[in-house]
């Protein structure tokens, strides 16, 4: 027998080792232990290796599904640009085709203009004839009558070459009105299509966005000005209508903000677009759905989504795995008074660690909404220095309230059912059953309501009686 430790050989029986003094059963025992755990790690080792092949598996095949989606997508977007290719070369060759036929009319008008002139010449020759035959008629009294029929008669053809002249001058006019509204036309034809370069229809967008304001803000002065030219003396007792700029007379179920121009508006469960001034229903009520997504109206209609134009018609269809976005809540926990951000209905972290500068679309108010819940904290959950925690888990009071991102302080506490962003310096609110406006510095007013959206130049839809209308707000 050897010594475990040392190797000298050893006589049967022998406890301790003659040459290093060890104590031989023990070292026996140290060696199968240290043999043991080797064997543990090398099987652990195996173990970790195969769990790493098997996720290197499962990476490669959700890399493989991914791969496969992509390309399913680039091959539907190439078949889509090959039919935007065909139907630009359809419409260039249209566009060709109206060219030439514009610039054939310019050709004939170009000739009109030089029978016209040449007409205005033969004119002058003609009044300069004229004139020497009065002479003649003068000067020779014994032909007076047949001086006097050749004057009529030459007279008759100045008032016939006249008149001729001012037709060809109209038919000109009307040519050039002609080539103006159709050079208007082919280019707002291109703007809709999406031909045009992306600054120059973001002009004409604007254009008509303005256009639209005006005649909007006219219609509803209109609308206005009738309503109190035909208001008697007894309906100015019965009601004050001037602090409404559209009566409350429309019925729905809910008007919900979209931008600073339209709403949503929700009849018998279906939604549609109305004039934030005028009250007036730009898309009928027939869709499943209308949201915001990237700053642009989208509508949901037999489970398929689509953008609208600047007339606020359907323009073209939307992928509907772009419309998924980036879902943020803020939460006042009254367990710890600290407020959190949640990210997703999932991921937790402190308002102070938020970089609010990564979420633009939070960037253009000061206030954001707070709700009031109940965190407790073993609900939480903490890996790879990320919270987290299962949005069922978390208790919401049903109250919420304004909070000062840059100054971190609240402007009005937890103490609303419903509060909006802020817009044109006001916050709509509801507190129990009346709603009104917050001003910037957390005042209440006009809380006289039942319910109350977002101020757009001076003016908001509220909802009175069971109705809505559109009101003036002044602070």
């Amino acid at each position: 027998m050897k010594c475990p430790k040392c190797g000298e050989e050893l006589d049967t029986g022998m406890k301790f080792c003659t040459r290093c003094g060890v104590n031989v059963d023990d070292a026996i025992k140290e060696l199968a232990e240290k043999v043991q755990r080797e064997e543990e790690e090398q099987r652990i080792a195996q173990e970790n290796k195969k769990k790493e092949e098997e996720q290197k598996q499962e990476e490669l095949r959700r890399e493989a599904e991914r791969i496969e989606k992509e390309k399913q997508r680039l091959e539907e977007e190439k078949r889509k640009l090959e039919e935007d290719r065909i139907r630009a070369e359809k419409e260039a060759q249209e566009l060709q085709r109206i060219r030439e036929k514009n610039a054939e009319k310019e050709r004939l008008a170009a000739q009109n203009a030089e029978k016209a002139i040449e007409v205005s010449e033969n004119t002058l020759e003609e009044k300069e004839q004229i004139e020497n035959e009065k002479e003649e008629i003068n000067h020779i009294p014994q032909n007076k009558t047949q001086n006097e029929d050749r004057f009529k008669q030459s007279n008759q053809k100045k008032v016939y070459k006249r008149k001729s002249f001012i037709r060809r001058f109209i038919d000109r006019l009307i040519l050039i009105i002609v080539l103006i509204t159709l050079i208007i036309g082919g280019v707002y034809y291109l703007n809709i299509n999406g031909y045009l370069p992306e600054e120059l229809s973001e002009e004409i967008n604007g254009i008509i966005d303005q256009s639209k304001e005006i005649k909007s803000s006219m219609d509803g002065e209109y609308k206005k000005d009738d309503k109190s030219e035909n208001k008697t003396d007894e309906d100015s007792n019965e009601k004050d209508n001037s602090k409404w700029k559209v009566e409350n007379d429309i019925e729905a179920e809910d008007i919900f903000d979209l931008d600073d121009y339209v709403s949503g508006i929700i009849i018998d469960g279906k939604y549609g677009i109305i004039d934030n001034f005028t009250g007036r229903i730009l898309l009928d009520t027939r869709y499943e759905d209308v949201k915001i997504v990237s700053n642009k109206i989208i509508v949901k209609d037999n489970g398929k989504y689509y953008s609208l134009d600047s007339r606020y018609q359907i323009a073209s269809e939307v992928p509907e795995a772009t419309i998924s976005s980036e879902e943020i809540e803020y939460i006042y926990n009254t367990n710890d008074n600290r407020l959190y951000v949640l990210t997703n209905k999932k991921t937790l972290e402190e308002i102070n660690n938020h970089d609010f500068h990564g979420h633009n679309s939070h960037l253009n108010y000061d206030g954001i909404i707070v709700k009031e819940a109940i965190i407790n904290e073993d609900d939480i959950t903490e890996s790879n220095s990320k919270k987290s925690i299962d949005y069922e888990d978390i208790k919401f009071t049903g109250k919420c309230g304004l909070y000062h991102h840059t100054e971190r302080n609240f402007i009005c506490e937890c103490k609303y059912s419903k509060i909006l962003d802020y817009s044109d310096g006001f916050s709509a609110a509801k507190r129990d059953t009346k709603a009104g406006f917050v001003n910037e510095y957390g005042e209440e007013l006009m809380f006289e309501y039942e319910e109350t959206r977002s101020v757009h130049s001076g003016c908001a839809f509220v909802k009175q009686d069971g109705k809505w209308g559109i009101l003036k707000i002044e602070d």
